[in-house]
């Protein structure tokens, strides 16, 4: 499973999927169990052969069973698809990345005022 949103945003070809199932996921995390549920993707790609796949992860706009979404997917690896969010896909990581930058410079400049003193 080698999904790399960022090389199938650059790399991956575009694709009309249907949403036929949704699979339970359950994780341990340190405040107990997690439950999730990936929705369960067919779709053809340009080969001609039907492919299944389960998203990675939940997407953010939460399709129902019979929903068409769009994928991504590489040719040689049709299976190591994903439902394509579009800038969704890139927006959660970069909020948090400018956050960290901010707080980060913040910090360091609170740290040399102090040095100043």
């Amino acid at each position: 499973m080698a999904r790399n949103p960022a090389t199938l945003h650059y790399k991956g070809l575009p694709a009309q999927g249907t949403v036929t199932d949704f699979q339970k996921v359950t994780r341990s995390t340190r405040h107990g169990m997690s439950t999730t549920f990936h929705p369960v993707v067919d779709f053809t790609p340009g080969s001609g052969a039907p492919v299944r796949f389960v998203s990675s992860m939940p997407p953010f706009a939460r399709p129902r069973q019979g929903d068409t979404v769009p994928v991504l997917y590489l040719e040689d690896k049709p299976q190591d698809a994903m439902i394509d969010g579009g800038a969704a896909d890139f927006l959660f990581p970069a909020v948090f990345g400018l956050a960290g930058i901010f707080l980060l410079s913040k910090g360091m400049r609170a740290t040399r005022a102090e040095e100043v003193r």
